[in-house]
């Protein structure tokens, strides 16, 4: 379940849809924007040739490997689209990856998750402005645009399951395709992340007290 949280919100960030003549089977509370391509059915062009093997015991791939997913769509095709955490972290630095954390660890009201990454963000240089709009839910007006960018696409994402095509758009142009794709997987990451501390109800280290306001 907590794999599937992951692959939900790698599928809605760049709104895979079925391809065409495919019967939806879910009612949705909203329609899904059309800014897609038509041979990959997402808002990520098709990349052709063979897919990369899947990781030796990855059960993600494993339950794509089914032939589930057509060719060309799914999260592993939406995957590849980015360069993974090393070129993430060389391109926008520790500080935006940080960010995407906490807006995935506030939208799932994720205690530990939120206060494990607080103080390493702290640790980081993280400017406490920052913390503090995302903690605690506030607009993002005065923040820098890549920071403002990330936490509304998140809120997006998160709240309403889907992204509108404005703050997409707008995100690629703060980031490029490759890095929006790397930030959405780390956010989707803890995504899961968050279902796993939830379902087994992980508390914080003795002595440590709980940084994100909770009703």
């Amino acid at each position: 379940m907590g794999d599937y949280s992951r692959t939900s919100a790698t599928l809605a960030a760049f709104n895979q849809q079925l391809p065409p003549g495919w019967k939806q089977s879910l009612p949705l509370p909203f329609t899904p924007p059309d800014d897609i391509h038509p041979d990959s059915r997402s808002r990520l062009p098709l990349i052709n040739g063979p897919a990369p093997a899947p990781a030796p015991g990855s059960f993600s791939n494993s339950l794509y490997g089914r032939e589930l997913a057509p060719k060309g769509t799914g999260p592993t095709s939406i995957r590849r689209h980015g360069a993974g955490l090393q070129s993430l972290e060389g391109s926008v630095g520790r500080k935006t990856i940080d960010v995407a954390i906490l807006v995935s660890a506030r939208e799932h009201d994720a205690e530990y998750d939120w206060t494990i990454n607080e103080l390493a963000a702290v640790r980081d240089g993280l400017d406490p402005a920052i913390i503090d709009v995302v903690r605690n839910r506030k607009p993002v007006a005065g923040l820098a645009e890549k920071d403002a960018g990330l936490i509304e696409f998140g809120r997006e994402l998160f709240g309403k399951h889907y992204v509108s095509s404005g703050t997409y758009s707008r995100a690629v142009k703060l980031f490029g395709e490759r890095d929006l794709v790397d930030l959405v997987d780390v956010m989707a990451q803890h995504s899961r992340e968050a279902a796993f501390l939830a379902a087994f109800d992980q508390h914080l280290p003795a002595g440590q007290k709980p940084l994100l306001p909770i009703p």
